[in-house]
């Protein structure tokens, strides 16, 4: 799955235990659109060597996966989380819209309908 957008944040790497760190990386989505969306994506150990090429400001399309679980509470609730976890990350020249992914239509004087 792809996700792209603009870079707000590259937050630094934190150690979370002795054989796993991480990164978030704060992307604003659909920035064309009245509300656009302010996501975080976790990237984990290697892969946050390569956020070391990018800076705030830039247009990234980034590879990602969903990660859910479930958590059951000392109250016996269960509880759902989710996270997204960065695997690719790559400069595009500047966000794509819905707009601009859709064709242009061509509408022809000689059609009968």
């Amino acid at each position: 799955m792809q996700i792209t957008g603009k870079i707000k944040e590259i937050q630094k790497a934190v150690q979370i235990t002795e054989r796993m760190k991480k990164a978030n990386l704060i992307l604003e989505t659909d920035l064309s659109s009245q509300y656009p969306q302010t996501i975080c994506v976790e990237f984990t150990n290697d892969s946050i060597d390569y956020l070391s090429q990018f800076k705030v400001e830039d247009f990234v399309e980034i590879g990602i996966n969903l990660r859910g679980r479930a958590w059951v509470n000392p109250q016996g609730e269960t509880k759902y989380f989710n996270s997204i976890n960065g695997w690719k990350i790559s400069k595009t020249e500047q966000e794509v819209t819905n707009s601009a992914q859709q064709p242009d239509r061509e509408v022809s004087a000689d059609l009968p309908f």
